[in-house]
């Protein structure tokens, strides 16, 4: 009788043990594939986030170079050219002024922004 009861009780224990080693396996196997395909979007999003940032970059650049011949046409007319070299040269001053503005307030309410409490 107690030859039976020890093969119960191992056979018994093996058995539970396979079925927590299943499931753990089958459980991970579910993980791997969900953090597989969270990599997946995450790279393709990446890459086209890139993209983007390429074809805004590339787009101001040709703006830029475009914006640089029109001063070079525009100034090499005598009169037009002055004018036209004042107002370019005021609307860089006035660029750069707002910019900095926007910087400056930016500064300020870093600074005045509360700091947490430790």
């Amino acid at each position: 009788m107690r030859r039976i009861f020890a093969l119960v009780r191992t056979a018994g224990f093996l058995a539970v043990l396979c079925v927590s080693l299943a499931t753990t396996a089958i459980s991970m196997g579910v993980w791997a594939v969900s953090l597989t395909a969270q990599v997946t979007t995450m790279t393709a999003s990446a890459a086209a986030t890139a993209i983007a940032h390429r074809k805004a970059i590339a787009a101001a650049v040709v703006r830029a170079k475009a914006k640089a011949r029109l001063r070079r046409a525009m100034v090499v007319l005598p009169v037009a050219g002055m004018a036209a070299a004042v107002a370019f040269e005021r609307q860089d001053y006035l660029d750069g002024k707002s910019s900095t503005r926007i910087e400056t307030l930016r500064i300020m309410a870093a600074k005045s922004a509360p700091h947490p409490q430790r």
